[in-house]
């Protein structure tokens, strides 16, 4: 069932993050320096790009069809690990699910995303917070994430260029590929 369906998807998260693109890209840091996707993993300074939106689709609440809106900015440029590439973002978000049944639901969620910087190209994050959800055609009760709900997960940033990425959630208010812009 959902357990089997949620445990297939972490390994698929898992086995994608592993296997890492070798090619060499050049970015810059938040010091300014020039650097390269082949630096040691975990250890290359962190983007020079403080903020990013994502706006994707995919399952919300692993029920029905969903789109996704969110906005993240560095709070902190060295997270909690010493001597490893981490920061922690303040992400605020928005979507609509479309539950169906003349059924639709509003969101807005707010969390707090540590990044793991593996190399300029991959980033690994986990985020937590809450969200609340706001029903049409129906009350809280009668969907899955009706009401307030905890907005937990983790999820992958594959960075095309220093501007532009692509980003997989796998989290407990959604599953799905969204867009990223940083600026």
């Amino acid at each position: 069932g959902d357990r089997k369906m949620k445990t297939i998807l972490v390994l698929l998260l898992l086995a994608s993050t592993s296997a890492f693109a070798a090619e060499a890209v050049k970015y810059k840091s938040v010091e300014g320096e020039e650097i390269s996707s082949k630096t040691d993993p975990f250890h290359g300074p962190m983007a020079s790009k403080k903020a990013d939106l994502s706006v994707g689709a995919g399952l919300d609440f692993f029920d029905s069809f969903g789109l996704q809106a969110r906005y993240a900015h560095r709070f902190l440029d060295e997270g909690f690990i010493e001597n490893v590439s981490d920061a922690i973002y303040f992400e605020g978000g928005m979507g609509v699910t479309f539950y169906g049944n003349n059924m639709s639901g509003f969101n807005l969620l707010a969390t707090a995303r540590w990044d793991f910087q593996y190399d300029p190209k991959w980033i690994l994050f986990a985020d937590i917070g809450f969200g609340f959800n706001a029903i049409s055609g129906g009350g809280n009760h009668d969907v899955t994430g009706g009401g307030f709900f905890p907005a937990i997960g983790s999820g992958v940033i594959y960075n095309f260029n220093e501007d532009n990425g692509a980003r997989f959630d796998l989290s407990y208010q959604f599953l799905g590929l969204s867009y990223v812009k940083r600026f």
